[in-house]
């Protein structure tokens, strides 16, 4: 088939073809992104249990004390913690595969009670190494030594 001289060439197959590269540079970008929409954020996540696993212990926090131990994360890649009687900063990443680092930063230097787990929470929160979101639960892993569970405040 001739084409006539005037006759307008059809640019699809390059509209096509640069539809699909960007539709390829787009995910590879929201891929990329390790905070958006990894289901950590939009709750504060209140701390239900401790677990190890060598040797094998439990902590439930009674209903009354989950309050007291808590961790919001933010779209932009911070996080606010309330461990017991202090505020805690902190900046994390989330990637795909659930991997996940929280590295605390400032905080204040309130005197906890005797009871407190503030410093076990915080010590679990930067060593989690992983994470796991299901509905109104998480689960913070800390390599295979144990969890830190949460559940959604309501």
């Amino acid at each position: 088939m001739t084409r006539h001289p005037f006759q307008r060439q059809s640019h699809r197959p390059l509209t096509t073809l640069a539809l699909a590269v960007a539709l390829v540079v787009a995910t590879g970008v929201l891929g990329a992104c390790s905070v958006v929409g990894n289901g950590l954020t939009g709750p504060t996540w209140k701390l239900i249990a401790l677990s190890e696993t060598v040797p094998y212990a439990r902590t439930e926090i009674p209903a009354a004390d989950q309050g007291r131990y808590t961790v919001s994360f933010a779209d932009d890649g911070t996080a606010t913690i309330t461990a017991d009687c202090n505020t805690v900063l902190a900046s994390y990443t989330a990637e795909r595969g659930g991997q996940l680092r929280i590295t605390p930063g400032p905080a204040t230097l309130v005197a906890c009670p005797d009871d407190s787990k503030a410093d076990q929470f915080l010590a679990g929160l930067a060593a989690s190494t992983g994470y796991n979101v299901y509905g109104p639960a998480m689960s913070l892993y800390i390599g295979n030594e144990g969890s830190l569970e949460f559940a959604a405040t309501e």
